[in-house]
Formats: structure tokens, C-alpha cells, sequence
């Protein structure tokens, strides 16, 4: 008897025998590869987590922000980096100013 709908198993689904068909040695086998998947997902979760808590992951991913992320025309950018100050002066001056 089978858990899934039509009285199917999620092994007969995957193309594996029932367990009670499976040698010992099958059996370990499929349950030890399983307890490797799992400790694997666990540890990459946490380790995603920490991350998180941390901010670490979130400053890592965080990129300055540009004057064409900033929704300003390429022709415009390119003037104002004419001027010789860097794209975070020029990004401070114009929230000064209340441009963005």
C-alpha cells in the first residue's frame, strides 16, 4: 500500500523497489544518502542565516548605486562625470539639492 495518490510511493515513482523488497545493504544505502542530503541543506540554511543576521551577505551584496540605476539618462551621466567628481559626490550633491 502505497502513501500517494492511487496508492503509489514516492520509490515506485523514482523507479526504486518498496523497502521491504530492498536488501539490507540497499536500504542503508538510500537512507544514508538521504541523512548526507539533508545535513548538507541543513548546514548551507544556517550558514545562511548567520548571514543574514549578521548583514554580512546583505553589505557583500550591496553595490553602490550608480547615476543610471538612479533612473538618469546615459547622455546626462555622461556630462556630469565630465565634471571630474566621483559618482558618490555627484550622487550626495544632488540629494543635497533634492534631486533625488
Amino acid at each position: 500500500m502505497g502513501l500517494g495518490p492511487n496508492s503509489s510511493s514516492l520509490l515506485t515513482k523514482l523507479g526504486k523497489k518498496q523497502a521491504w523488497e530492498m536488501t539490507i545493504e540497499e536500504l542503508t544505502q538510500l537512507v544514508t544518502a538521504d541523512q548526507a542530503r539533508r545535513t548538507i541543506q541543513r548546514s548551507v540554511g544556517r550558514t545562511l542565516r548567520q548571514a543574514r543576521a549578521d548583514g554580512s551577505a546583505a553589505k557583500a551584496k550591496r553595490k553602490p548605486p550608480t547615476l543610471e540605476s538612479l533612473g538618469w539618462a546615459p547622455e546626462i551621466c555622461n556630462q556630469l562625470r565630465l565634471t571630474g567628481k566621483s559618482e558618490a559626490e555627484l550622487i550626495r550633491l544632488m540629494r543635497d539639492k533634492g534631486l533625488l
